[in-house]
């Protein structure tokens, strides 16, 4: 073959190749086709922005629900006491708080698994957090010292038989425990028990003195019905919390969870009880508002044994009651009622002269709403110190700031979403958006 075959040959073949080349479909075919993959473009870029949008928004909003508000004070400042007291939200964060806290409560927190006991506490700069409270069991309840400085509750344990668990509703209460919310510091006392505890009593006699009581269960649950029901006191107790000793019997009759307290006067029922005498003197009347009420709440004693409470003779056993103040050290101790209080749900102590008390307020959205009013004993008038909805009664407040802490406006805490509400919004999102572009981009016609 010579070059001119050859080349004629290659010729051929190119020929070939460029009428094998598919050539553009022209007129109203063509611009429909353009027509189409625009829009399929266009559709695809509108179903994934928006879907990103949405992603981000829902991104924001978890942001800024969990960001922590400015502070009413610096942290470490003076203690305040809020206007305003808000309802906490069960997802706030665990921390220290590094600060003396004004009021402190038994509640529970949620995590990924469920709920849990936890200590929601409101600091002395305005800010609500969970404490950090290793071990707490959720009986019983959490008591805040008059200095807003230390809090005890009662902690979980292994017995040393079979435990009491009420069919695994329950874990057992082996010890109690008193965190110091400024530096974390935890200090633990465990008491000897065959099957468990049950909480009696917890009250600061002072900000360094805790008064407890307890029973002890019977059997666990290895024992009969009868048995699991059934409990025996244990010696009530007194512990100075310094870190160096537990807990030494009291030598008062077994304390309840109305007992009152003050430096070294114990009252329990009608029986008022001198720790540095050890004189015991029984009173002739007391209100009986003990059974009903809130812990904690239905009485305050002072030192010099003035005793206000809830109820008097003829207005006893209900809530909301009337407010008598009685002096415990008079040679005949008689109850004196004081004037502006019918309706009072709760004795909280003292400010200056003033008598803290709490009342519940008429609300247009009929919703529960309270305040806390310092009432002029000598002739009734009020003022309001702090509001707040039904939750304002389940706080346990430090005495001593509720005494003498100065008023600022409250600031309401953050309100974080549940994460597994986000985590579920955010996948569902992210599915329908995919599966928005997958139907789209079969379905779109030229």
């Amino acid at each position: 073959m010579d070059l001119h075959q050859e080349l004629a040959g290659l010729g051929r073949a190119a020929d070939d190749v460029v009428h094998g080349v598919a050539t553009p479909p022209s007129g109203d075919l063509w611009t429909r086709g353009e027509r189409w993959r625009r829009r399929r473009r266009r559709g695809t870029v509108l179903l994934a922005g928006t879907g990103a949008v949405l992603v981000a928004a829902l991104s924001l909003v978890t942001v800024e629900r969990a960001a922590p508000p400015e502070p009413a004070v610096s942290p470490g400042s003076t203690p305040t006491l809020p206007d305003r007291v808000y309802a906490v939200s069960p997802w706030l964060p665990v921390e220290v708080p590094g600060e003396q806290v004004v009021a402190a409560r038994l509640t529970e927190r949620s995590t990924w698994t469920g709920e849990v006991p936890a200590i929601a506490v409101l600091t002395g700069s305005g800010r609500y957090l969970h404490l950090e409270a290793p071990d707490i069991n959720g009986q019983g309840s959490a008591v805040l010292s008059p200095d807003g400085r230390l809090v005890a509750y009662w902690a979980s344990g292994v017995p040393l038989g079979t435990p009491r668990t009420n069919g695994g509703e329950v874990v057992p209460v082996t010890g109690v425990a008193v965190v110091d919310v400024v530096t974390g510091d935890v200090e633990r006392h465990d008491f000897q028990t065959e099957h468990g505890l049950g909480p009696s009593a917890l009250v600061w006699a002072d900000s360094d003195t805790l008064l407890g009581g307890q029973t002890q269960w019977v059997a666990g649950d290895d024992g009969s019905a009868f048995d699991q029901g059934m409990a025996t006191f244990d010696p009530s107790w007194r512990w100075e919390v310094d870190g160096r000793g537990g807990p030494s019997e009291l030598g008062t009759r077994e304390l309840d969870s109305f007992t009152e307290a003050s430096g070294n006067q114990v009252l329990v029922g009608r029986r008022l009880h001198d720790l540095a005498t050890g004189e015991v003197r029984r009173l002739p009347l007391r209100g009986t508002t003990g059974s009903v009420g809130f812990d904690g709440s239905n009485a305050f004693l002072l030192e010099d044994g003035v005793l206000a409470q809830l109820g008097g003779r003829r207005s006893a056993d209900r809530v909301p009651n009337v407010v008598t103040i009685s002096d415990l050290h008079a040679p005949e101790v008689v109850q004196e009622y004081v004037v502006g209080t019918a309706d009072t749900w709760q004795v909280l102590g003292w400010r200056d002269e003033d008598l803290l008390t709490t009342r519940e307020v008429e609300s247009a959205d009929f919703a529960q709403r309270f305040e806390v009013l310092a009432v002029d004993v000598a002739d009734g008038t009020s003022e309001v110190l702090l509001e707040g909805d039904e939750e304002l009664l389940g706080w346990d407040w430090a005495t001593d700031l509720l005494a003498t802490a100065p008023v600022v406006e409250g600031v309401a805490p953050p309100t974080p979403m549940d994460p597994r509400e986000v985590l579920g919004l955010g996948v569902t999102l992210l599915l329908v958006t995919v599966a928005g572009l997958v139907v789209w981009r079969r379905r779109v016609e030229p």
